[in-house]
């Protein structure tokens, strides 16, 4: 018997249970992903969804989806609703990058001739409703306590705020979907390593009318060849600031760089980070002068809550999958949002870690399948490694500066094994 056990309890203590197929810990993108595509694949497996949070927390930070994630999502049998879905379509992205000037990447000449921007919380809460769609059950808000392993089958103790009696489900196979939480694979020892320490200190803002009248900004926030429904990337030498576009007219804005910078530049204090803001040339054109976004967005009156810190560092398992388990989306491997891969690539591994589950969960578990997911994730976290450094490395302006510095020719550094 393999145990591992987080729990001052034993699971012997726990009064009900429940048995499935498949457990899966997180109900984010990548664990609902996961159990789409499970579906797809076996509908007759049971596949239960562990959710932590109530879907009342505060709206995430938006992220812009490129045209990439149209194959995935056709691959899953989502294309059709997601596209008869509200999400802000997005024309292209722009960027000060190596140079004052902005640059332009239209997706006009790509199949689908947009992206979309989303926040990822809006995007899981879409997932959420079509796993519900198929039958598949989500069990939130609850917490996993423990985890234990006994003759092949996982035994997995649950708690929920609603209730002060814990349970636990039995499962053949357990998927680590929590994030960077890492619930499952932390209390399995499986070390987690990471290649920089990139916070993003953002908040919601929407435009004064009259300043954008004196900033010369039409009424959808649109100045010049830079569209509203672009997201807007521009460096410094402390790192980067991003915008993007929001379902309420309102914008995201966020600061990115590395947390000991974030502390020494006082990011986290609303007077600091917005006078950092007016630096920053094409941000400020977009926005001109702003008020914090009230309602939904920003659920507080203190003025230093009105800005959140997130941690953003690009980070890898040092194993994805093994023996009746696996990890996905943010478990597996975090990417750093400038290169947008945070919903592609756990939409793109799905069905191939679905692939393993199913093999597993049907007890025909098979050491090819697990090779493949795990060296599909191996290339994936190399192919991105090598694409972080290069739009770093196109940044030359700032390379003494300690965060430019810090991204400079480190791909061999930082490659898996």
């Amino acid at each position: 018997m393999s145990s591992v056990n987080s729990s001052q309890s034993s699971l012997s203590s726990v009064s009900a249970h429940q048995e499935c197929d498949v457990l899966i810990v997180g109900g984010g993108v990548a664990g609902c992903a996961t159990a789409i595509a499970i579906n797809q694949q076996a509908p007759t497996l049971r596949v239960v969804v562990i959710e932590k949070s109530d879907d009342q927390t505060p709206a995430s930070i938006g992220e812009n989806l490129s045209p990439q994630v149209v194959e995935p999502l056709k691959a899953l049998g989502l294309w059709d609703s997601f596209r008869h879905n509200e999400f802000l379509p997005n024309c292209g992205t722009a960027a000060s990058w190596g140079k004052e000037a902005l640059d332009h990447y239209d997706f006009s000449l790509s199949p689908f001739n947009q992206g979309w921007n989303i926040s990822r919380q809006q995007f899981a809460m879409w997932l959420k409703q079509e796993v519900e769609n198929r039958g598949i059950e989500i069990v939130q808000p609850a917490s996993v306590n423990c985890v234990e392993r006994h003759s092949g089958q996982w035994r997995i103790e649950v708690s929920t705020p609603l209730s002060e009696s814990r349970y636990h489900w039995q499962a053949a196979f357990l998927v680590d979907a929590s994030g960077r939480r890492s619930v499952v694979t932390s209390q399995l020892g499986i070390a987690r390593t990471s290649v920089d320490n990139l916070v993003s200190v953002y908040g919601f803002v929407e435009q004064d009318r009259q300043s954008m009248v004196n900033h010369g900004l039409n009424a959808s926030g649109c100045s010049g060849a830079l569209s509203s429904l672009s997201a807007l990337f521009e460096a410094t030498h402390y790192g980067w600031w991003y915008s993007v576009p929001l379902m309420n007219g309102g914008y995201m804005v966020a600061a990115m760089t590395d947390a000991d910078i974030a502390k020494e530049l006082l990011l986290s204090d609303p007077d600091a980070w917005k006078k950092s803001l007016r630096t920053m040339t094409h941000t400020c054109s977009r926005l001109g002068d702003i008020h914090w976004l009230d309602g939904a967005m920003v659920n507080t009156e203190d003025e230093k809550m009105r800005l959140r810190k997130v941690c953003a560092q690009s980070q890898y398992l040092s194993q994805v999958v093994g023996s009746g388990w696996l990890a996905v989306g943010d478990s597996a491997g975090c990417y750093d949002p400038l290169l947008s891969q945070g919903i592609v690539a756990p939409l793109s591994l799905a069905p191939l870690a679905a692939t393993v589950a199913v093999h597993s969960a049907s007890h025909q578990e098979d050491s090819e399948t697990i090779r493949q997911y795990a060296t599909a994730c191996e290339k994936t976290w190399h192919d991105y490694l090598v694409m972080r450094e290069r739009l770093y490395s196109e940044e030359r302006r700032f390379q003494e500066y300690a965060f430019w510095s810090r991204r400079q020719h480190h791909s061999e550094e930082m490659a898996v094994g």
